[in-house]
């Protein structure tokens, strides 16, 4: 790690679970950084290697070594053991922080318990109140919050396309996971509960309540396996191509949006057209994402946040945002 700028004394004690592309970044970006990390704890889906900071300290993490360790682990995952060992750091006055970047929703169940403990979570997908979250590393979430807290309201072929995006790490292992629409839906659920607590009433299920459109076809939905669904998929492109050239001849253009409709009371995701003058159908390109606020201040010109929104380094970026803010 670089020379630090803040005490040693404050560090934060960082439990990373889950090093693949994003993971991976996050590590990368902790150790190139300025501020004082002291990596206490690894894990991926089968193993982890934990430090609690009895003399060993955090080296065992540097660049050079921290895969072949994991790697070399025979130390199986265990949540609670992680979460104990997080725990007397933060009993111990320290600042313990669980940073997750998987999708995991057994690891998400157990959030609660890390919170309790005094520790502090923070992750990459749409769960809690994190920039990542929302827009990769775009500043969704902090630019929602001034919005609101100073007073304003809210008012190719297919599967060419995604196989590229896969390509270029752009969705998750398997693409379905990401065309089913619950990651939209969840990042829909944490804006509405910052816009306004009567939302809250519209989705008694989280991101399971949100009105959502999957882009999977229905002859796929059993499918299991990534790689299966890429094979298959160029079968169904001349459905999308029609809904493509459907719009075209309305002048639109077809964009997959989540909207938050303050007024109406509806919260949604799906395949809408836009026409081919509006910001959401001339401004995005490769992995953008574009984000508009229609406000009482911003009316009739919406304020528009875009940049990209997908990536190891730019979701990484968000992550690293979140952490620096404890500082």
């Amino acid at each position: 790690m670089n020379c630090c700028i803040i005490p040693r004394q404050k560090a934060l004690h960082v439990a990373i679970v889950g090093v693949g592309l994003v993971g991976k970044e996050v590590m990368s970006q902790i150790i190139a950084s300025r501020y004082p990390f002291a990596l206490v704890g690894l894990c991926n889906s089968k193993r982890m290697v934990l430090d609690s900071g009895s003399g060993s300290g955090p080296q065992c993490f540097e660049p050079s070594r921290w895969e072949d360790l994991l790697a070399a682990s025979s130390t199986p995952v265990d949540l609670a053991i992680l979460r104990n060992a997080l725990a007397q750091l933060a009993k111990d006055g320290k600042r313990a922080v669980l940073v997750d970047n998987t999708a995991s929703e057994n690891i998400a169940s157990t959030y609660p318990q890390f919170l309790d403990a005094g520790v502090h979570v923070y992750l990459q997908r749409g769960r809690f109140l994190n920039e990542s979250t929302v827009g990769a590393g775009l500043p969704i979430v902090s630019t929602l919050r001034d919005l609101v807290e100073t007073g304003d309201k809210e008012v190719s072929a297919f599967s060419d396309v995604v196989g590229q995006a896969k390509r270029n790490g752009y969705t998750e292992p398997n693409p379905m996971d990401d065309l089913n629409g619950a990651d939209v839906a969840r990042k829909l659920t944490i804006l509405s509960r910052m816009i306004d607590p009567s939302m809250l009433a519209l989705l008694p299920h989280g991101y399971k309540s949100v009105d959502t459109q999957s882009l999977i076809p229905s002859e796929l939905e059993s499918v299991t396996d990534g790689d299966t669904f890429m094979q298959r998929l160029p079968a169904f492109d001349a459905k999308i191509a029609k809904l493509r050239e459907d719009a075209a001849t309305e002048g639109c253009v077809l964009r997959y949006v989540g909207i938050i409709d303050v007024e109406n009371k509806v919260v949604k995701a799906g395949l809408e057209k836009y026409p081919k003058t509006h910001a959401f159908a001339t401004s995005l390109g490769g992995s953008d994402n574009i984000i508009m606020f229609h406000t009482e201040r911003y009316s009739p010109r919406p304020l528009i946040v875009q940049g990209a929104g997908a990536g190891a380094a730019v979701t990484a970026m968000g992550v690293m945002s979140d952490l620096l803010k404890l500082f």
